[in-house]
């Protein structure tokens, strides 16, 4: 036991504290990291549900008519020809 008129920690006790806590932090870190890990692959598995369903949706809505169609050749006008397109017809002209 300590005298009276001492006060405070030893070196000893200051170097075992900071061991144990040591060896608490580093048995955190992986279960911080692995917790991290599982959110971004959560958050990555919504936002890979919500492009699916924005692909499902846009697919129906196109069987259904309610997506015009676009010419292959969007930039092609009636004379000219859209660069680099093989094909020199107009849009109109394909269809007819």
């Amino acid at each position: 036991m300590r005298g009276d008129t001492e006060s405070g920690l030893s070196l000893v006790e200051l170097i075992v504290t900071v061991a144990i806590l040591s060896i608490l932090a580093s048995a955190a870190i992986p279960i911080m990291r692995f917790r991290v890990q599982r959110e971004k692959e959560r958050e990555l598995r919504y936002d890979l549900w919500q492009m699916r369903d924005a692909i499902d949706k846009y697919k129906d809505a196109a069987d259904l008519g309610q997506i015009p169609r676009r010419c292959r050749y969007a930039g092609l006008h009636e004379g000219g020809a859209h660069p680099g397109a093989g094909d020199h017809r107009s849009c109109a002209s394909q269809h007819s």
